[in-house]
């Protein structure tokens, strides 16, 4: 397939995305579009050196500790990443694109629920945790998955706070506007190029509403590799 040169995008972050299309269901594969994001406008972002940075994180969570169940893991994780970590949303500065990059929510361990969940996605994929989003209308949400097949739905951007089935409802209530029951089907979880898709496209309407239109257009044609 013939790809056309980008205009907008930055060639590197356009080559580093494309490159990671035949894998974007992977995890790894999700992780490096992420960055390639990110690589557009941070241009100091090396993927190597992101991919080292969460290996970091992830045995900073694991600390010197002797192996644990699958669900202690779990536990660990949580209270590492929210609580000692400091992971949270970014509510002062909700539409600054940073926010949707992976490399700048790892430095400053803020950003909006997209970008979180992926965060914790990525240090969960190091331990043996498996990290699902759950493609909420209006706000991303994570699932972490037990072997046994138990689910636990978290808010990242509130520091990971423990959704119940009745709060889970109650939320997604909110955002629609009446009163719902609670139904799996309304927290779908989304592939891997809905993931990026939903990002591209939060950081393309950051971009119109700042009058950024080039940077609009990179995330369009970052976009278009997927369609």
């Amino acid at each position: 397939m013939t790809t056309i040169p980008p205009t907008h995008c930055r060639a590197a972050a356009f080559e580093v995305f494309r490159a990671q299309l035949p894998d974007l269901e992977t995890d790894v594969g999700l992780e490096r579009a992420a960055i390639a994001i990110a690589m557009h406008e941070l241009t100091d972002v090396v993927l190597d050196r992101e991919e080292a940075r969460l290996d970091a994180l992830a045995l900073r969570v694991q600390g010197d500790r002797p192996p644990l169940s699958p669900r202690a893991t779990i536990a660990v994780l949580h209270e590492e990443l929210f609580a000692g970590f400091g992971l949270t949303g970014n509510a002062d500065s909700y539409y600054l694109p940073e926010n949707s990059y992976l490399p700048w929510v790892l430095t400053n361990r803020r950003g909006i629920p997209i970008s979180l969940t992926l965060l914790l996605k990525c240090v969960g994929r190091r331990l043996g945790v498996r990290v699902d989003g759950l493609n909420a209308p209006g706000h991303f949400l994570a699932a972490i998955r037990e072997a046994d097949g138990t689910t636990m739905i978290l808010d990242p951007f509130h520091r990971g706070r423990i959704l119940s089935t009745a709060e889970a409802a109650d939320f997604i209530s909110r955002i629609l506007g009446r009163q719902m029951a609670y139904d799996p089907a309304l927290l779908p979880v989304a592939t891997h190029k809905q993931w990026v898709l939903r990002m591209l496209g939060n950081l393309k309407d950051v971009f119109v509403n700042q009058d950024r239109f080039d940077d609009a257009r990179a995330m369009q044609e970052l976009s278009g590799l997927l369609v």
